[in-house]
């Protein structure tokens, strides 16, 4: 399913999501970068788990149709498998975004002139007479 590189937050809770990972994901080729995740659980029976693990991998077994999903927690510090209702992945997306967005780019002219217009505009009666130089009522 997923494999964190690092440590791995684990909070246990009572609400419906009662069992919640998070971490930073391992890169898995030149496509999907690195980035944080989250896998929350609802509805598991999870053995106590630590505050914190490290070089977690997340594995999903197979389970009888209609049954609860069964999976299995591998860390440095102990395996543990359990059962849940459901399980959820959430990707940071901001990563991915700003790699396939170009960042804008400004000319300094664009830049000085704006910021020269926004102190001239800040000078008390100046924009009333550039406005009423240019026919503006």
């Amino acid at each position: 399913m997923i494999a964190f590189a690092g440590e791995v937050r684990c909070v246990s809770g009572g609400a419906a999501v009662n069992l919640s990972l998070h971490g930073r994901s391992r890169a898995a080729g030149p496509v999907q970068a690195s980035c944080d995740t989250d896998i929350l659980f609802s509805g598991a029976n999870a053995p106590t788990l630590p505050d914190i693990l490290h070089e977690v991998r997340v594995i999903e077994l197979d389970s009888a149709v209609g049954a609860s999903r069964r999976f299995r927690i591998e860390s440095r510090e102990l395996p543990a498998q359990f059962e849940a209702r459901g399980a959820q992945l959430h990707r940071f997306a901001g990563a991915a975004m700003f790699t396939a967005v170009p960042a804008p780019h400004v000319p300094w002219h664009v830049r000085a002139g704006f910021s020269l217009l926004v102190s001239v505009l800040g000078i008390p009666g100046l924009g009333s007479l550039i406005l009423r130089r240019r026919g503006a009522p």
